[in-house]
C-alpha cells in the first residue's frame, strides 16, 4: 500500500492545477471573443492574436499536466514511488493500464474499480485532441491557436532533401500533373547544390480556436468532475478508514 500522505501531495498539485487551469481558460475566452467581434466588422480569412494562444497554450498545458497528476494521486494511494527517479513515474496511459490489466502486470489492486472509471472518463476525442497539442507543444514546432479556418492560413513551409525514390515519387504526385517539362522545370528549381528538396507545409502546428475551445471546454468539465470524485474516494478511504473496500 502506499503513503496517504503523499495522496494528499499530489492533491494539492491536483487543486492548484485547477485553478491554472480555470484561469487561462477564462481570459482566452475573453480574448477570442474579443477577436470574434473584431472580426465581425472586419471579416478576414484568418487572424492571429498572440494572447488567445498565450492563454489557451497555459490551459492546454494545465489540463495535460493535471490528468497526469490525478492519476499520480491514484497511484500513490496504493505505491509509494519516489517522484524525484524519472524510472518512477507513471504517466496517465502507464497507470491506467495497470487499473485495467492488474493482472498483466502482476498487481492485487484493492479497490482499483471505483478509481478505473474516474480514469476511463479522462480517456475521450477531446482528450487525445489536447495531448496532440501537448505533443506539438514539446516535440514539434510550436502550435499556434488559429481564428478562422486552417485551409485559409498562408502556410509556413518546411524545406527537407528528397532521399530516396518514395520521396521523389511523391514529390512527383504532390504536382497534381503529368506534363513532363514542367516536372523537369520544378525539380531544376527545387535543387540547390546537387540537392533536390521538396517542401512540406506544417499544417499540424495549427489549431482552429472554434474546435479547439470546445475540446478544452469538455476536457475541463470531465476533468474537475473526476477529480471531485477522486477527492471524494480518497476522503472515505483516508478519514473513515472504510475496511470493507470492494475490488
Amino acid at each position: 500500500m502506499g503513503s496517504f500522505t503523499n495522496s494528499f501531495h499530489w492533491a494539492l498539485d491536483v487543486a492548484q492545477l485547477v485553478e491554472q487551469i480555470q484561469f487561462g481558460y477564462c481570459w482566452m475566452k475573453t480574448y477570442g471573443s474579443w477577436c470574434e467581434e473584431g472580426l465581425k466588422e472586419d471579416p478576414k480569412p484568418y487572424s492571429t492574436y498572440p494572447l488567445v494562444s498565450y492563454f489557451g497554450d497555459n490551459c492546454i498545458v494545465g489540463i495535460h499536466s493535471c490528468k497526469d497528476k490525478l492519476a499520480l494521486m491514484i497511484w500513490s494511494y496504493y505505491c509509494a514511488f519516489d517522484p524525484t527517479k524519472k524510472e518512477e513515474i507513471l504517466t496517465y496511459r502507464d497507470i491506467l493500464k495497470r487499473f485495467r490489466y492488474p493482472v498483466k502486470y502482476a498487481l492485487e489492486i484493492k479497490g482499483r474499480k471505483e478509481f478505473l472509471g474516474v480514469l476511463e472518463n479522462l480517456n475521450t476525442s477531446d482528450f487525445k485532441q489536447i495531448e496532440k497539442y501537448r505533443h506539438q507543444k514539446i516535440h514539434r514546432v510550436d502550435p499556434q491557436i488559429i481564428m478562422g479556418k486552417i485551409a485559409n492560413f498562408h502556410y509556413r513551409e518546411y524545406r527537407f532533401p528528397i532521399l530516396n525514390e518514395k520521396d521523389k515519387k511523391g514529390w512527383e504526385n504532390s504536382l497534381n500533373t503529368s506534363d513532363s517539362e514542367f516536372i523537369e522545370l520544378m525539380e531544376k528549381n527545387s535543387t540547390f547544390n546537387g540537392i533536390q528538396y521538396m517542401s512540406k507545409r506544417l499544417r499540424e502546428s495549427l489549431f482552429e480556436y472554434s474546435e479547439i475551445s470546445i475540446s478544452m471546454n469538455e476536457c475541463m468539465k470531465s476533468l474537475f468532475k473526476s477529480v471531485g470524485e477522486c477527492f471524494v474516494i480518497l476522503d472515505k478511504r483516508l478519514y473513515t478508514k472504510d475496511k470493507n473496500i470492494k475490488s
